[in-house]
């Protein structure tokens, strides 16, 4: 009783409803609030909003869901034995994590670069838009977080070994609007990426089926199929 629940959406080709509750309950230092997993769901959503923290983004505005500009890492506000004990059961696909911070990065924008966060309109939803980012527990492993309105993929995420020279691979925080295109050679997808940063707050970005060598970067060039991104 006393609760809401919102519209309806659509995410990832899932559909979704979020409702929401607020209550107050006393309770005692060790005791349990609840359980997760089981058949129907294997994790549990756990999250903080410190009004006291504030993230940076190029775009503060766009920042408007999972805790916007204020949202930080739940573990951290334990006390420190437990705080530690429970980072030490972060993992991804049984990867644990050894690069600070292990909770994973929320803002990983870099103004004048190619890393961060892209939009393609103004929906809130993340389906039609983009983000150049690393992996949460590999900070080597760059990946593109793709949504539904680039030509060529559903939405996916793409990995590829973050270099820090050349024009192959370039960690995203090293591209720059300088005129050229950087390619990417995903390990998870045969296919390649052109990428361009065609103005400090503009991207364009092209997938490229079938063919995973990036080839001769004399003759790198977009096609039709290319999408613009903004933030």
């Amino acid at each position: 009783l006393g609760g809401s629940c919102q519209s309806p959406y659509v995410t990832g080709g899932f559909t979704y409803q979020q409702c929401r509750k607020d209550v107050s309950v006393d309770l005692v230092a060790g005791e349990a609030i609840g359980t997760a997993g089981g058949p129907g769901e294997g994790a549990l959503d756990l999250g903080a909003i410190d009004a006291d923290s504030t993230l940076t983004f190029v775009d503060p505005g766009r920042m408007t869901g999972a805790g916007g500009v204020h949202a930080t890492c739940p573990l951290s506000y334990f006390v420190p034995d437990v705080r530690d004990s429970l980072l030490a059961r972060v993992a991804v696909n049984g990867i644990h994590p050894t690069v600070p911070p292990v909770c994973g990065s929320v803002a990983q924008d870099v103004a004048n670069t190619a890393q961060g966060r892209w939009f393609f309109d103004a929906t809130a939803h993340e389906d039609h838009h983009l983000a150049l980012v690393h992996a949460n527990w590999d900070p080597t492993i760059g990946e593109f977080s793709i949504g539904t309105m680039l030509p060529g993929t559903t939405p996916t995420v793409l990995m590829f070994a973050a270099a820090q020279t050349g024009r192959v691979n370039r960690d995203f925080d090293l591209v720059t609007a300088d005129g050229n295109i950087y390619c990417y050679q995903p390990t998870n997808l045969i296919a390649h990426v052109f990428v361009q940063l065609t103005a400090a707050t503009q991207v364009k970005i092209e997938l490229v089926n079938g063919t995973l060598a990036c080839g001769d970067s004399t003759v790198w060039s977009f096609s039709g199929a290319a999408a613009t991104f903004s933030r």
